[in-house]
């Protein structure tokens, strides 16, 4: 199971600390392999914007889904379903930041 599949599965259970160490330790090892722009770094950052939405803190949930997007649109088109998928969580993150 890879890091970032087991911060899914903590995010899953609440446990949004060993989630967020678990994401954040994804990203770095993406980020050391294939660089700042690879999907799999994108990945890591929807799961610490998923925690950080989780905590109610919207501003760090549209910072990483932002992150996020920018990766992916390096790397898909725009009509991508995972260029979709880091603009449906930066929506959320939005609408959460409003209520």
């Amino acid at each position: 199971m890879t890091l970032e599949a087991l911060g899914r599965v903590r995010l899953d259970q609440n446990r949004l600390e060993e989630a967020e160490t678990l994401f954040e330790q994804a990203l770095a090892t993406a980020e050391r392999i294939g660089g700042p722009h690879n999907p799999d770094s994108a990945d890591a950052l929807l799961g610490l914007s998923q925690v950080a939405l989780e905590r109610g803190d919207a501003a760090a949930a549209i910072a990483r889904a932002q992150r996020a997007i920018e990766n992916l649109r390096s790397q898909f088109p725009a009509d991508h379903w995972q260029v979709r998928l880091a603009e449906s969580m930066l929506e959320r993150a939005r609408q959460s930041g409003r209520g």
